[in-house]
This record gives C-alpha cells, structure tokens and sequence, in this order.
C-alpha cells in the first residue's frame, strides 16, 4: 500500500476505485506507506515496514484477521497472492464470500488449492488464469484512465522504452539484440530499460550488460532502476514506441499502461497478440514471432517511417482498446458485483 511502489503503487488505485463501490473497505496489507484515501477505506498493516521479522508478521496477519471477523464483514478480496486466502480462510471462510484476483502464466499447488476455497477467481486475461474452471471470470487489467494519458508534448518516434524486471523471462537480450540491428540499419533509435532486479536475476543482468558491451550500444542504451509507480507514466510519455520480447504467456500490465498513454507498443506474448487481432491494431505492425530479433526491429522501423498521421491513429486507437477493456472503474465495478457487500483486502 504505498503509490511510490514501482510494481505495486497501482493498488492504491485500485482501492479507491472499489471503495467508490462499496460501504466499508479495510486493506490488510504487508507494507503500509504514504496515501491519500477515501473516508470509508481503513488500513491495518501486518508490520514489514516496522521491520516485523516473518513470524511475527503472520502472528500479526492473523490477528487482524480475528478482528474483522469479531467486526463483521461480508467479504474478501485476495489479491495475486494465494497464500493471502490459505492464511486468511480458516479464520474467515466460513462467513464471507471470497474472490481472488490472480494474472500469471503459471499456476502452483498453493494457487491450486486457493481455487478449490474461493468462490470465484477474477483474472485480466484468459491466458492469465491457466486452469480450466467455471470460477473465473476475464474482467482485464484494471488501468487508471485518468493517471495514464497522453503527455502535451510529442514524444521521440525513436526512443524505445521498457518497463519490467530485468530476467531471463523477459528476453531482455533480445531487446538489446534488436537496438544492435537498428544502429546498423542507419536507425537513430535509442532503448531505455527500466527495472527491478531479483536476487536470482543477477547473473542474467550481467549477461545483458556483457551484450550491450560487445555491441558497443552503450551510447544508446540506457539501463534506469525501478521508477515509482506514480512517476513511471512520464517514461511512457515521452518515449515513441514501448517494445517487449517477454514470454510470460499472460499480458504484461506494462504493456496496457503504455497503450493507454498512447505509446504503442510491440510485443510476441500470446496473450498480447489476442488482443491485438481482437481490435482495430494491426498484427503485422505491433506484433512479431517469439525470439525473432530481425522481424521485432522491421517493425520498429515500419513504426519509425510512418506519417505523423498514421502514428497518432495507432496511439489513439490503442487508447480506445485500454478504455473498453482494460479500465480500473469497469474492473471495480465487476469485482465489487462479485464481493456483494463491504470488503476486506
């Protein structure tokens, strides 16, 4: 609970969008920092940013959760982390109705058995739930409309953005790769990389490090640590194109984000394709095959030498796809259908 958080700023605004539909919201949540909320969300924090070792902080979950059930409440809403509804559900379960949000292209045991709890899963796309249920409904991304705009300034056609963890997963070699191809093209484009790191992922940044060094793209690669949640729409803003060789299988969020800044963006997920052939964008200019550097910079440069005209369609219309499918009041008001009534987090 904190907007200045790179990945998890967004469910602040998540939470406001649902309290707007509900009587009485309480968020119990890991790590509480600043925010500004509406008169009826209450937060109670389970200690990290107190610095509570593990133990304590799962003694603390469980007492909040003693506490809202002594309060009375109707319903509960898991977000991404199964493990929430495993902890939560021998205290709760019994008395309230209970949805999970889940996105990823993997499904473990503990998601497995939160399913079999739970009373209905909500998901951002098909791909992001891959377990064949009649819980789950498709409800998309769940984007502020109103955070994530076009800027008042043109942005640079050539500036290439990404915006995610530096792993394996994320094939960001191949982005660096595909910049190599554009410089020897004659193309002034230039790529700026912006994300975390996992532990585990050390050794692969290395590798991506190595690979802008022997091809000598250290003037026009540029690698940025996480940015605040609440700052990373001016990265959208200001770069041409929003480019991702990820593999996950689901839709990366990211990627949305940059549609709704009207950053058009050009990826391989499946899931991403879906979406694409699903609307009025065109496959054969956003999209390209899975690990296939060479088409991933065509297409960068089919982007580069389009008119002005045409560039500002594609931004709009990939706006327009955000808006119908992808907004944050549209998801709220589905989520909050499905909780029926006050809501703990």
């Amino acid at each position: 609970m904190d907007p200045e958080h790179d990945v998890l700023g967004f469910t602040v605004d998540w939470i406001t969008a649902l309290a707007e539909h509900v009587e009485r919201l309480t968020v119990l949540t890991a790590y509480e920092g600043s925010h500004d909320l509406p008169e009826n969300v209450s937060v109670r924090s389970y200690g990290k940013e107190r610095g509570f070792a593990k133990p304590r902080r799962v003694m603390e979950f469980q007492r909040h959760c003693l506490a809202l059930r002594r309060e009375g409440i109707d319903s509960v809403f898991a977000h991404m982390i199964p493990q929430y509804v495993l902890a939560s559900w021998p205290v709760l379960g019994r008395s309230c109705r209970y949805v999970m949000w889940y996105a990823h292209g993997t499904i473990g045991w503990d998601t497995r058995i939160a399913h079999r709890l739970i009373d209905v899963v909500v998901t951002a796309t098909p791909q992001s739930f891959r377990l064949p249920s009649e819980k789950v409904f498709t409800v998309g991304h769940g984007i502020d409309m109103e955070r994530f705009t076009p800027g008042t300034v043109d942005s640079v056609r050539g500036r290439l953005l990404n915006v995610g963890r530096i792993a394996p997963v994320k094939n960001t070699h191949r982005l660096v790769e595909a910049v190599g191809i554009l410089r020897d093209r004659g193309r002034p484009v230039e790529l700026r990389l912006v994300g975390g790191l996992s532990r585990a992922d050390r050794a692969y940044l290395t590798e991506v490090r190595t690979t802008i060094d022997d091809l000598g793209l250290g003037d026009r690669i540029e690698l940025v640590e996480s940015v605040p949640h609440d700052q990373i729409v001016d990265e959208y803003r200001r770069s041409g194109l929003f480019i991702s060789a990820s593999q996950t299988g689901s839709l990366d969020k990211v990627e949305v984000e940059s549609m709704a800044c009207g950053t058009p963006p050009i990826c391989c997920n499946d899931a991403f394709l879906e979406l694409v052939t699903e609307s009025s964008l065109e496959s054969d200019q956003l999209t390209f095959p899975p690990g296939d550097v060479a088409t991933l910079a065509d297409r960068v440069e089919g982007v580069l030498d389009l008119a002005e005209r045409e560039y500002h369609g594609i931004a709009t219309n990939c706006r327009e796809v955000v808006a119908t499918n992808h907004s944050v009041d549209a998801l709220m008001e589905t989520v909050a259908g499905h909780l029926r009534g006050s809501v703990c987090v």
